[in-house]
């Protein structure tokens, strides 16, 4: 290969040219990759905005310098953007520039880029009064400009987890979001073109006659412009260099792409243009030279899964979602409702309530802190506010939350009787074990390292739970823990559910201890009698040893002779009798929990102390949610699923929850593919065949794995970024949630397809469980149902089942509150009397629609201002908001005062606040420090002499705190 000349060097699929990078990172230095779209030809998907994006890229850096290039067989084939227009299409962004903001937004959406309330991918944009987001189709991160009228103040990066800005920079170019753009010259091309093509106009002609942008209006490309785009004008100097088979899989994908198109020639809907007007042709491509270079290219798995080491940015499902209209709440003084909207009332906007017989309140925004979520059962019978029911029912379940935390106190206080003394950590050997791992530390697998390390330095037994997603990191921390653990002369015994689960956790354990002298062994059902016996004798003579193994390792038999840490995993998974023997187990030992299943974060808090959490809720920077399809099932939609993941080399998981009909599907998919590997797993197989299908799966030797729920745990296969589930209608949410879980471990989109045999005829809960899941972003209210679903699950499992039943009377989140308050009587702690102050001081106080036009918005804005506690909370928020949207509104202001006036009146205890500026009326509860000498009268009146009677409040109060040296306000 000669290096000097221009080459596009051609791999036969994503998936080899990435497991030849891994080995060879050198060879990509001076490549350039043309990014593969990665879509079936004349599909009806857009490709990935990013994927688009880089390809943009790519073209438009040949255009200034032609470089080599590095690409798959079917990303060459794949259309071409216009020279001129991609080049042309930018729009320049710097510091101090003065914009006319209409010609930036006229550009954003005829270079393809869609309005967003929030901006969170790429190609997104978002215009609130004078701040402008944009997610750049070529970055990856999004950007924020500040405005002046028309001067730019500030160009800001930001993270789309959280929306606050980080960086700031001088200037940007953006360019265009899509290969073409839809203007009135471009339509009328569009149209010239379309009429000279085609015979009839139809639905695609009529929408791009409107200005509207269709999903797959990419393989309408040549229609927009005057000339089409050849091959040669592009690579007209370049040779072709094909790397294995990869001029194979090049006729193979243009035979493809005639198949389609003969499959689709008839549909007068969306006619597809002929293959060789969208398409680079096998006769234009092969006009170049070429040669063929045989590349040795080894399966390095683990380097492909290390591709890309991003940073981490902790998010959180559930948290920041504010109220879904129609779904239920918990209001601290009137029980459970359901929450119907906003209402703007009386200067400010309400919150509308309803309770049973269709009864409503107006909760003004400012006490929004009275209302939470509820998360419980689903059918729960709303509660009335004409009785007193409500009251009875909190004060009975606060006395089941009392005896609860009792039993915890007690059963914290019998453990802290055992001692040990703390583990010694030879920092030089630990960091040297720490540094084999291939990733960046998120936030919270440092935060749980560290409190692992204080676990084991102190003389108490440790006794932690650590909750998070499958890849987020847990076996990270049972890995530093077990080397801690057996450093220290232990035994170490890692007990799981599942064969399979043990036999990932004995491949990790054994690879990444494989440079120390430490003996991990495996103990499971697959193993023959003498293979156990050997293990059975290792664990009774041998002092120090890492044991991984399912419930095997509770026989009756087994005798462990020094066992210093047990780390259970999915504990919830283990049948009564096997959780009372893991009881016995770890009454004097340092014990870890694993779980996959998350813990309300109210929970967490409220058993602070009680119990050791550790929270790891920190997915990789850069990994996309999985698209997910809910369809009646078709077996073109199947082929298509399948083909498309194929086609980039990546592997399908294909579940049928029905062992009996697992031969019949393998039979209809290798019908429609008998060129592919498609094999079966199932539970009731040979452990030792069910093994050797799994490897062969994890070693890319199968494409389509036909198998039941038995992947729902323990598979971790980055290659596998296409799942189909049959008869999805049949699944628990939870479950659906855990499935889909098995794709998307790796930055590649990967799709979830859910099939039913009729979707139109599915009704109730099993209708909702799947539309829930139909949703790629991950703040959507179907995610946040799916965890909502597995939070009280966890909840569950650390409350046990009589609490279970109380969660769901007054929600999660009030009962987490009770074990709190409880939690501080028991121990003495003085219990706080909290004032929620009412304000009316007649001043019109909300956020505008003008300044924030999506009513989710204002609501979540409503609800963070209402869970301000201090001053300082409070400032931090205004500046996250003004770095959001831009300055505050008149009214938007007021929001603000009155919220800061709440912050300093709460700790003097006052109930009520009423007035205007010439006279306000203050109501003080009877323990308020205020009237400490003066208990007859409650009420004090002030005449402001200044305008504005919310400032001389705040100046007035403010005053009176620092006198009385009352903390709680600053």
């Amino acid at each position: 290969m000669n290096l000097d000349q221009k080459n596009i060097i051609i791999f036969e699929s994503k998936y080899q040219l990435e497991r030849y990078k891994a080995s060879n990172p050198s060879f990509f230095e001076d490549l350039e990759v043309l990014t593969d779209l990665e879509i079936l030809p004349y599909d009806n998907f857009s490709p990935d905005p990013s994927l688009l994006g880089k390809r943009i890229e790519t073209l438009r850096s040949l255009i200034e310098d032609e470089v080599s290039l590095v690409c798959t067989a079917s990303s060459i084939i794949q259309p071409l953007f216009d020279k001129k227009y991609i080049f042309e299409k930018t729009f320049e962004i710097s510091k101090n520039q003065q914009i006319d903001l209409s010609r930036l937004t006229k550009f954003l959406i005829n270079s393809g880029y869609e309005r967003a309330d929030l901006v969170v991918k790429n190609g997104q944009y978002a215009v609130r009064g004078s701040v402008i987001d944009i997610f750049p189709s070529n970055s990856k991160l999004p950007i924020r400009i500040d405005l002046f009228d028309d001067e730019v103040i500030s160009i800001k990066y930001f993270k789309n987890e959280d929306q606050i800005t980080f960086k700031e920079i001088d200037s940007y170019k953006c360019i265009a979001a899509k290969g073409y753009e839809l203007t009135n010259e471009s339509i009328d091309i569009f149209k010239k073109n379309w009429r000279n093509t085609f015979q009839s106009d139809g639905p695609v002609f009529d929408s791009i006659l409107k200005g509207k942008n269709l999903e797959g209006l990419e393989h309408y490309l040549p229609l927009f412009f005057y000339e089409r785009t050849f091959f040669k004008d592009y690579f007209k100097n370049y040779k072709l260099i094909y790397i294995n088979e990869a001029k194979k899989y090049l006729s193979e994908y243009w035979d493809l792409i005639n198949e389609r198109y003969e499959d689709f020639k008839l549909d007068l809907d969306r006619p597809p243009l002929p293959p060789e007007i969208l398409f680079n042709t096998l006769d234009e491509i092969s006009s170049l030279n070429s040669e063929n270079l045989i590349l040795s290219i080894q399966n390095n798995k683990d380097e492909i899964d290390k591709r890309d080491n991003y940073s981490y940015e902790r998010f959180s499902i559930t948290e920041n979602i504010a109220f879904e209209i129609d779904s239920k709440v918990v209001h601290l003084d009137h029980g459970i409702g359901i929450y119907r909207g906003l209402k703007k009332l009386n200067n400010t906007e309400c919150l509308i309530i309803e309770f049973d017989q269709g009864d409503l309140i107006y909760l003004p925004v400012h006490s929004m802190n009275l209302l939470s979520a509820y998360i419980g059962m689903d059918e729960i019978k709303l509660d009335s506010i004409r009785k007193s029911k409500w009251n009875q029912k909190k004060q009975k379940t606060f006395e089941k939350a009392y005896d609860f935390a009792a039993e915890l106190i007690e059963s914290e206080a019998k453990r802290s009787n055992y001692k040990r003394s703390p583990l010694k950590i030879n920092k030089e050997g630990f960091q040297k074990f720490i540094e084999n791992f291939p990733y960046e530390l998120t936030p919270d697998q440092l935060k749980c390292s560290h409190s692992l390390i204080n676990d084991f330095n102190s003389p108490k037994m440790m006794d932690r739970l650590i909750c998070g997603e499958v890849g987020f990191g847990k076996t990270e921390m049972a890995l530093r823990a077990s080397y801690i653990s057996y450093m220290n002369g232990f035994q170490v015994c890692l007990m799981v559910p599942t064969t399979i689960l043990a036999e990932q956790h004995y491949e990790t354990f054994t690879k990444r201890f494989s440079e120390y002298d430490v003996d991990v062994v495996l103990l499971t059902r697959n193993l023959s009698t003498q293979e156990k016996k050997d293990v059975y004798s290792k664990i009774l003579n041998q002092p120090n040893l890492i044991v991984i193994g399912t419930h095997a390792l509770m026989n009756n038999k087994l005798d462990f002779n020094n066992v210093g840490l047990l780390i259970i995993d999915e504990e919830h998974k283990f049948g009564v009798k096997q959780k009372e023997k893991i009881k016995s187990l770890k009454a004097q030992i340092d014990v870890m929990y694993l779980s996959a299943t998350p813990i309300p974060r109210t929970l967490n808090l409220a058993l602070t102390d009680l119990k050791d959490f550790s929270i790891i809720a920190s997915p990789p920077h850069g990994r996309k949610p999985v698209e997910t399809i809910v369809s009646r099932e078709s077996k073109s939609f199947i082929k298509e699923a399948i083909r498309r993941e194929t086609l980039r080399g990546g592997q399908t998981f294909y579940v049928c929850n029905r062992i009996h009909k697992l031969e019949e599907e393998k039979y209809k998919l290798t019908q429609i593919f008998p060129e592919k590997n498609i094999d079966i797993v199932h539970g009731q197989m040979d452990p030792l065949k069910i093994k050797e299908i799994l490897d062969n799966f994890k070693e890319g030797n199968i494409d389509v794995l036909v198998c039941t729920t038995i992947i729902e745990s323990g598979i971790d296969i980055p290659n596998a970024n296409t799942l189909i589930v049959k008869d999805a209608d049949n699944f628990g949410l939870s479950q659906l949630h855990q499935l889909r879980g098995r794709v998307g471990r790796s930055p590649t989109q990967a799709y979830a397809y859910f099939f039913t045999n009729e979707f139109k005829n599915i009704k109730g809960k099993a209708k909702d469980r799947i539309t829930a899941l139909q949703s790629t972003d991950s703040f959507n209210a179907g995610l946040a149902l799916a965890m909502r679903d597995l939070e009280i699950r966890g909840a569950g499992e650390i409350l046990g089942e009589k609490q279970s039943g109380l969660v769901h009377d007054v929600g999660l989140n009030l009962f987490s509150e009770m074990i709190k308050k409880a939690k501080h009587l028991l121990k003495g702690m003085p219990e706080d009397k909290i004032i929620d102050t009412s304000i009316n001081l007649n001043v019109p106080a909300y956020i505008e629609n003008d300044y924030l036009p999506q009513a989710e918005l204002r609501l979540e804005m409503y609800k963070r201002l209402a869970e301000c506690k201090t001053l300082n909370e409070l400032e931090i928020l205004k500046d996250e908001i003004v770095d959001r949207f831009g300055p505050f509104s008149k009214t938007f202001q007021n929001l603000i005062e009155l919220t800061k006036l709440k912050i300093i009146s709460m700790p003097l205890m006052i109930k009520r606040i009423i007035g205007t500026n010439k006279r306000i009326e203050c109501t003080f509860d009877s323990e308020s420090p205020i009237l400490a000498d003066n208990k007859t009268n409650n009420v004090l009146v002030f005449n402001p002499q200044e305008d504005n009677s919310i400032l001389f409040l705040q100046n007035t109060f403010s005053t009176i705190i620092s006198n009385l040296k009352l903390d709680e306000a600053s």
